[in-house]
């Protein structure tokens, strides 16, 4: 790989003056500029970005680049074909493979414009030898919505190490200093734009002697901040990660203000949880005829080719039914319903003061978050091990809600805890979570195309073929049901063994102190 080397511009030299200065000093040949115009790509959250990546699309090309070595890894001309919205509109490439590793089923957006200005330099000695060859670039976005980032670029000649050597010297003469090239996120700075501002992740930094209503409050506004960002994706219907990250984060809100006791007021808390059960059942629909579609091609693979067809009928079915179920959530997001509950909420966490006659609202959060999560975990420990092969599939559910409910206490104070240690618990929970949650997924899925099937006309010649192929998509539904289930006590042991156990003991010592 070349090893370029890159060098800031700062403010005491612009590239007029950094011209002139390599003119008079060094016998240069300044080759003729070069201007292009691209468009920067990434998703919502950035993932390309902060994947080290970075997608620019011209005319003639669509470009990954490796950001930390500012080079190529994959290439496609784009030959009149319009900019990809997801990753599976361009044709098997290596590019597609790239995309598809690292964005999923996140949509491309545009997020802004580049012009750039490239002017070639070379250095000569004196046998008029090239020994260095180097590029002064000025980027800045198309209008003026940005600031301009100038830098030069330095790439060695093979036999010439002397030579570069003295002039990287030169240029720190000239108060250069070396960067990594990394113009995109200097742009994005410009124009007030962080790649890690939004993440479907929580991050949320809480003190162990922080009163727990102070707690709770940054807790909720950041979870609000989420639904609010994710409300314009989900009417522009740009992609289905918006409805996902709206529906977790309501249901976060709702596991803490039943999980979080004594906290808020109580007739507020009560109030509260019933208006975001609200939000999470208008979106129910949406969400699982989105998980359907997005299984497409994996109930396929479940099936004969000979049942293809009345899949097909399914799926067209279910388009048709998506349609109307997002109009429903526009409707429904753009009702006063909704925004009388998001506002009120957000009038409740900015103006209500801490309340010290609520039981645990001055309870260091270290303390309350102890007790929650050591409490939670016993009862998945007690719950789970009465469970066997003939556990009736609502009691699977109910414990996979209650592994839920200890994820979210885990997320919401792990910045309260040895980072390590957290881990280690979040990844032998995911496991069991992972286990139950496609045990409750096959299960929903299951009764969902049972009454499906029920609403089908059998009379219907056409729908004929749809019984038929549904029908053997609910057995071999059934049939993967049955073996995640077997899996189940594994996963579960895994989860509750003596390592575990200790974890647990050292990480949620409980202090003496009100009770939640």
């Amino acid at each position: 790989m070349e090893n370029i080397e890159y060098y800031e511009l700062g403010d005491s030299i612009d590239k007029k003056d950094l011209s002139k200065r390599i003119s008079a000093d060094f016998t240069a040949v300044f080759e003729r500029s070069v201007r292009q115009k691209k468009r920067y790509l990434d998703t919502f959250d950035f993932r390309l970005c902060c994947d080290g990546m970075y997608l620019l699309c011209d005319k003639t090309s669509f470009i990954l680049h490796n950001s930390h070595f500012n080079k190529p890894i994959a290439e496609l001309p784009a030959e009149g074909k319009k900019e990809p919205n997801f990753w599976w509109e361009l044709p098997c490439c290596t590019l597609r493979d790239e995309l598809k590793e690292r964005i999923d089923v996140r949509a491309l957006l545009p997020i802004m414009e580049i012009e750039k200005t490239s002017n070639p330099v070379r250095i000569l000695n004196e046998d008029e030898k090239t020994v260095i060859n180097m590029t002064i670039e000025e980027i800045k976005m198309a209008g003026d919505s940005g600031g301009t980032i100038t830098h030069l670029s330095l790439r060695p000649v093979r036999g010439y190490v002397r030579e570069l050597a003295e002039f990287k010297s030169y240029l720190s003469e000239l108060s250069l200093k070396e960067s990594q090239g990394d113009y995109l996120k200097a742009l994005l700075k410009s124009i007030g734009k962080d790649p890690k501002d939004y993440s479907s992740k929580l991050k949320i930094e809480l003190k162990p002697a922080l009163s727990s209503f102070e707690a709770l409050r940054t807790i909720m506004m950041t979870l609000l901040q989420t639904i609010k960002l994710n409300e314009d994706g989900i009417l522009k219907d740009i992609d289905i990660e918006f409805l996902h990250d709206f529906r977790v984060a309501v249901r976060r809100t709702r596991a803490a203000l039943s999980q979080i006791k004594g906290v808020f007021p109580e007739d507020t808390t009560e109030h509260f949880k019933e208006r975001f059960s609200t939000l999470g059942k208008n979106t129910n629909l949406l969400r699982d005829l989105d998980i359907y579609l997005l299984d497409k091609d994996r109930y396929r693979a479940m099936l004969p080719e000979e049942l293809t067809p009345g899949l097909e009928q399914m799926f067209s079915m279910f388009i048709k039914q998506r349609k109307k179920a997002h109009k429903d959530i526009v409707k429904f997001l753009k009702s006063k319903e909704y925004k009388e509950i998001t506002h009120s909420w957000e009038k409740f966490l900015n103006e209500q003061q801490d309340n010290s006659s609520t039981l645990n609202s001055r309870v260091p959060v270290h303390n309350l978050a102890n007790r929650i999560i050591k409490k939670k975990y016993k009862r998945i420990v007690k719950d789970g091990s009465h469970m066997n092969e003939d556990t009736p599939d609502a009691e699977m559910h109910k414990l996979r809600i209650e592994c839920k409910k200890l994820r979210y206490m885990i997320e919401f104070f792990s910045s309260l805890y040895p980072a390590e240690d957290i881990k280690s618990l979040v990844r032998h929970l995911k496991i069991l979570q992972d286990n139950l949650g496609e045990f409750n997924d096959l299960s929903v899925q299951r009764e969902s195309l049972k009454a499906f099937v029920d609403n089908l006309e059998t009379s219907d010649e056409k729908q004929k073929d749809c019984i038929v192929s549904t029908g053997g998509l609910i057995s071999v539904l059934y049939e993967r049901q049955r073996e995640v289930r077997s899996e189940f006590t594994e996963k579960f042991n895994e989860f509750q063994d003596k390592e575990m156990k200790s974890v647990f003991k050292k990480l949620f010592h409980v202090k003496q102190g009100p009770h939640s």
